[in-house]
């Protein structure tokens, strides 16, 4: 039987700029949605005096369970041959950065519309920068609203050169830049016929050769504690494997203190489980370090890579809170399951590589910032496991920041 491929999707753009229109318009040329569904969603859009758009049609379908497509405010999946496709929307911008710290962090790709005559706003400048803290291996840039260029080679191209420039500011990757027309249909799944200057893939074709991120089963294992409970005299420490794998006789380790212990049994059963399950696990102390297992510890697999523990950390950080983050000040930073209070004792701009400091900055803006920690914290750096390198900074009880984890003082 043929493993059926998986490829996760982060959307990115502007409200205005047709995201929806262009999701919308791919599931309908694909046929991910039957004929006659989309005829009556024509019929009711009629009858009630409205044009029929494709970014409607999310909306009309948005409970829709059948014919193997799902959505709902956050993501829609559809299979397309052999692939299933998952996209991750972000639809404003406190919800954006809530979604950023939960599910975007693992797609694949990000798939950025823009609106080829309005260009690159301020909302697209900050998506990207928080894009940018995440690191995902694949970009593609889709030019928008084609028609309302007249399909002009020179208008793609305008729009085109200011993508890769600010691609490059914000370090992202541009695996392609095409031209689209969500209205029309133009070269999202069928090849354009209005456009000859442009003999590139589909959008559907370059969405479906992006190669999906190594399995985050093969990353080294991590698992942060989210409760500990007592079960006829047994401790089931439970919480959501982010990465790696674990099986029944491996020998856990317990972050920040180092204690060791045996995993004897999954709580539900079985021998075997990997990155994205929620388990119940039944550990047997091996040594006496430490104080047992908490509410905010990082488990790791004994011979894997361990993570870094310490009271101090750098992140690349975007702040989109209502105030500033200000050196000197006091905020919680959260890191999987661990609160901490932790006091910010450096920032600096986000492109300087030498030692320059700043005392604040407003949002939307990002920069380096150090943090010293109120307690020992376990946590990974990007590099050895994106899963367990991300932060949310809270400031007066609201997420107002997202870091990723450079590198820590232990």
């Amino acid at each position: 039987m043929t493993m059926r491929q998986r490829i996760s999707i982060a959307l990115a753009g502007h409200v205005d700029h047709g995201k929806s229109s262009v999701v919308g318009r791919l599931l309908h040329d694909t046929g991910a949605y039957p004929a006659d569904k989309i005829q009556a969603l024509r019929e009711r859009f009629a009858a009630e005096g409205k044009a029929f758009e494709y970014a409607h049609m999310l909306d009309a379908l948005r409970d829709e369970r059948r014919f193997g497509i799902t959505i709902d405010t956050a993501r829609a999946i559809y299979r397309d041959g052999d692939t299933e496709v998952i996209f991750l929307d972000g639809p404003g911008h406190p919800e954006f950065i809530r979604n950023l710290a939960t599910g975007l962090s693992h797609a694949d790709c990000v798939l950025v519309v823009v609106d080829v005559l309005a260009g690159v706003t301020d909302d697209l400048r900050r998506q990207l920068a928080l894009l940018s803290i995440l690191g995902l291996p694949h970009a593609v840039w889709a030019v928008n609203k084609m028609d309302l260029a007249r399909y002009e080679e020179h208008a793609f191209g305008l729009c085109a050169d200011r993508l890769r420039h600010v691609a490059a500011e914000f370090g992202l990757p541009v695996d392609s830049i095409l031209p689209v027309s969500a209205v029309d249909g133009e070269n999202v799944v069928a090849h354009t016929q209005r456009m000859p200057w442009f003999d590139g893939a589909t959008l559907r074709e370059t969405l479906l050769a992006t190669k999906a991120a190594p399995s985050i089963e093969s990353a080294p294992f991590r698992m942060f504690v989210q409760s500990v409970h007592k079960i006829q005299e047994r401790s089931i420490v439970a919480g959501t494997i982010a990465a790696g794998a674990l099986a029944v006789g491996d020998t856990v380790v317990v972050h920040p203190h180092g204690r060791r212990m045996q995993l004897e049994d999954f709580a539900d059963g079985g021998e075997r489980r990997v990155a994205g399950e929620a388990v119940g696990l039944v550990l047997v102390p091996i040594d006496a370090i430490g104080n047992g297992v908490g509410r905010g510890d990082l488990l790791s697999r004994d011979g894997d890579v361990p993570p870094l523990s310490g009271t101090k950390l750098t992140a690349s950080v975007y702040w989109a809170g209502r105030g500033p983050l200000e050196a000197g000040r006091t905020y919680q930073l959260r890191i999987g399951t661990s609160h901490r209070e932790a006091r910010a004792i450096a920032l600096r701009p986000s492109d300087c590589r030498g030692d320059q400091e700043i005392s604040a900055i407003y949002a939307p803006d990002s920069a380096m910032g150090t943090f010293e920690l109120a307690e020992s914290t376990a946590f990974d750096c990007a590099s050895t496991c994106a899963q367990t390198s991300t932060c949310a900074i809270v400031s007066d009880g609201v997420i107002s920041g997202l870091g990723r984890v450079i590198n820590g003082d232990v």
